[in-house]
């Protein structure tokens, strides 16, 4: 669904993980104790990651569309070599939901760097190094899978 690839682009964007950001060819060693705090916070984030999905499809129904049609306009939009087939109305209400999703997006990333920055242990910045690191590090994905699932 678009919804959730839009998220999930958005916060790996959020979390730094462009090019050069964390371009350090050391591993970052992640002590227990870091990822333990960093797994706390994850699953709040996708607690509310969930809660900001449901927003945003209801701010698309909201707008008379539904989901696979706002889909369908998105992707045309997004590609240059795709002309988007879509009425004026069609085009009103896709422009409409868009702005309001933007603004979910960037409250959602707000309350995200509030829910790292409130915690005891943890930075922003320590967020999106172990982040980064768990991006390349299997033995650390692994950790991370069986503290999440623990």
């Amino acid at each position: 669904m678009f919804i959730k690839s839009t998220l999930l682009f958005a916060s790996l964007a959020f979390f730094g993980l462009s090019n050069g950001l964390f371009a350090q060819d050391e591993s970052q060693n992640v002590s227990d104790e870091d990822l333990e705090a960093f797994v706390v916070i994850y699953k709040e984030v996708q607690t509310e990651n969930k809660k900001i999905q449901q927003k945003m499809v209801g701010t698309i129904q909201a707008e008379g569309m539904e989901i696979k049609r706002f889909n369908e306009i998105n992707q045309a939009t997004a590609n240059p070599n795709k002309e988007v087939e879509a009425t004026t109305e069609e085009m009103e209400a896709y422009n409409k939901v868009t702005k309001k999703v933007k603004k979910i997006r960037t409250d959602f990333q707000e309350k995200v760097k509030g829910m790292i920055n409130e915690a005891e242990d943890m930075t922003l910045e320590k967020y999106q190094e172990i982040y980064a690191e768990l991006q390349k590090d299997k033995s650390l994905q692994k950790k991370f899978g069986e503290l999440m699932n623990g």
